[in-house]
């Protein structure tokens, strides 16, 4: 029998072992999100993440500095009164939340790690009522609980490290492939998901939760781009408003239950 060079066993040996180290680190940040079950990989600490969180939403802040609505401002009101109320069903008095409203068109709202929300104006053109407010409230609330942008940076980083073993050519193919495979589905799973917690959070708070798909169903009517979903980091509106629907039997029966006596506190 031939016996391999000595060069070759070690290199072999080695990556043996650096494929098992590897591996090891993996498992070893595996995690459960606790309102899901889903496992996922998380290589940041929630310390790390939420100062992150901090200093970007400082930035954010400084850049719109005179496009922030004053808390005297009626639509500032509600998006904190609804937003503290939500923040407060998460039962995460370990986050600093926040919520401001940014003069601008964009019918938007987006989520900083750590709890920090930001609502541009442009959105309450295409809500319907203040459980409007909070179905895409919550659905922001429900990404920074599951950390979804912890677990985005991760995945990235994890990616780029492997990125280094290749050319520049080849990390430019699979670059583009993996957005396609993964990010991209990657991302709109976070979206789906963020819509189910989001939907117990409005429950929890003693909103209306048929106020979600109905705001999707709204949206998908106005949607113009009906195809390409697998180009897209959400799912299409009026996917999310079918899934949500077949979701509401539990959050409705919580409303239903628990939120007589507060929705009449909370009205008058």
């Amino acid at each position: 029998m031939t016996t391999l060079p000595r060069y070759i066993r070690l290199t072999a040996a080695a990556g043996v072992l650096t494929t098992a180290a590897f591996g090891g680190y993996v498992l070893s940040h595996l995690e459960v999100i606790p309102e899901t079950g889903r496992r996922r990989l998380m290589l940041i600490s929630p310390e790390t993440e939420r100062r992150l969180g901090e200093m970007n939403f400082r930035k954010i802040l400084q850049q719109h500095q005179n496009q922030i609505l004053p808390l005297t401002d009626p639509r500032a009101k509600m998006v904190r009164y609804v937003g503290e109320r939500i923040a407060k069903a998460s039962n995460r008095p370990d986050f600093n939340w926040e919520f401001v409203v940014i003069d601008s068109p964009e019918e938007n709202a987006f989520c900083l790690p750590g709890g920090k929300i930001c609502v541009y104006t442009g959105l309450f053109k295409q809500l319907r009522h203040q459980d409007g407010l909070a179905a895409v409230l919550s659905h922001e609330v429900a990404h920074a609980l599951a950390r979804h942008s912890a677990e985005q940076i991760s995945l990235g980083s994890l990616f780029s490290i492997m990125l280094l073993f290749l050319s520049p050519e080849a990390s430019t193919v699979v670059a583009s492939a993996y957005s396609l495979a993964f990010d991209l589905p990657k991302s709109r799973e976070h979206e789906s998901e963020a819509d189910a917690i989001g939907l117990d959070l409005m429950a929890k708070a003693c909103f209306d939760p048929r106020a979600s798909p109905e705001m999707f169903a709204d949206w998908a009517k106005k949607d113009h781009i009906k195809a390409f979903k697998y180009f897209s980091t959400h799912p299409p509106s009026s996917e999310r408003a079918q899934n949500l629907q077949k979701l509401l039997k539990g959050p409705m029966d919580r409303y239903n239950h628990h939120c007589h006596d507060v929705q009449k506190l909370y009205r008058n």
